[in-house]
């Protein structure tokens, strides 16, 4: 069965098509081009039958984006047999699709959905181990809405360089997902980053609804992570030394002064993430797409009762004249 990776946005194809992340990993800063171009990409270099394209075959597996499901679906027409895969990213539920792929183990709650792990950062160059166990540059790699006030303020700064410390935010300014401010950012680079920090606006919440790319990467960078309370960074925790949980500003304070005291727990929680980095490697994502896609090209595309309703419900979502 042929695996379609279906993008309408002809200018954002355009930009992607013949540009891998390994390329240009600067090009690769949405959740569709991440989700659509990066898996297209991979898959295609190992020779996987994958297509990408703004059409809609007349058979076998459509894989979207959330956000262009409800196209997809609209497009279809009932003589294409075709599965149609969302990728649900952080969007809600999606109904206009047979199955869903989701980014943590929390969201599968069934059968309808499976669960994918993000991919890790692309050319992500790893922390230079002559730095040892020293403490200088705090760093948060992410968007800037998502990183706590607390965070973003003249004096958590100076809290931090109170203790011989520099905080950096890498933090690039959401504009939407097809557009952010990225300049002087560079996701890619680990190389002076001593401590990883991620604390969103309310950790209350656990944003279930996430990845758990924030501690991925920085397993794979050989770089300690204070994170904030997720759904996502908790279902992967196996050991303490995975990273330290933190909510608030005091206690990331807090668990900085302990790894500034202790360079023994510093080095555990190096080599603690290069262990578990081993099972959120490229090659290992890889399999873990080919094995899920492959299962789902052998499921049943959307039975003709669920047709109707889906098209009752599309024609309910229209403008009404």
């Amino acid at each position: 069965m042929s695996i379609v990776f279906y993008l309408p946005d002809q200018d954002i194809l355009a930009q992607i098509q013949h540009v891998t992340p390994a390329q240009q990993p600067e090009l690769y800063n949405t959740g569709v081009k991440i989700w659509i171009g990066q898996t297209y990409h991979r898959l295609k270099q190992l020779q996987v039958p994958v297509a990408l394209s703004h059409e809609l075959p007349s058979s076998g597996l459509v894989v979207t984006h959330a956000d262009h499901a409800h196209q997809a679906r609209r497009a279809l027409r009932p003589w294409q047999n075709v599965v149609i895969v969302s990728l649900r990213t952080d969007r809600s539920p999606c109904r206009y699709a047979d199955f869903e792929i989701v980014q943590n183990a929390h969201s599968a709650q069934s059968p309808r959905q499976r669960h994918v792990p993000h991919w890790p950062q692309p050319a992500l160059q790893s922390r230079d181990p002559a730095r040892g166990t020293r403490i200088v540059n705090v760093v948060y790699k992410g968007a800037a809405p998502e990183l706590h006030p607390q965070l973003a303020t003249l004096a958590w700064a100076e809290d931090v360089r109170q203790l011989g410390m520099t905080w950096h935010a890498d933090a690039a300014t959401w504009v939407s997902n097809q557009q952010r401010v990225y300049e002087g950012i560079d996701w890619t680079d680990y190389t002076q980053a001593d401590v990883i920090l991620a604390l969103r606006a309310n950790p209350a919440h656990l944003y279930p609804t996430k990845p758990a790319s924030k501690l991925v990467n920085a397993w794979h960078a050989g770089v300690p992570a204070l994170l904030g309370p997720e759904v996502a960074f908790q279902e992967l925790r196996q050991s303490p030394l995975d990273y330290i949980e933190v909510r608030s500003a005091q206690e990331a304070l807090a668990a900085l002064q302990r790894l500034q005291a202790n360079p023994g727990l510093y080095q555990d929680m190096v080599e603690q993430g290069r262990m578990r980095a081993q099972a959120f490697t490229t090659e290992a994502i890889d399999e873990r797409w080919q094995r899920t896609l492959s299962d789902l090209a052998q499921q049943q595309p959307m039975a003709p009762a669920r047709w109707i309703r889906h098209l009752m419900a599309l024609r309910k979502a229209l403008p009404q004249r």
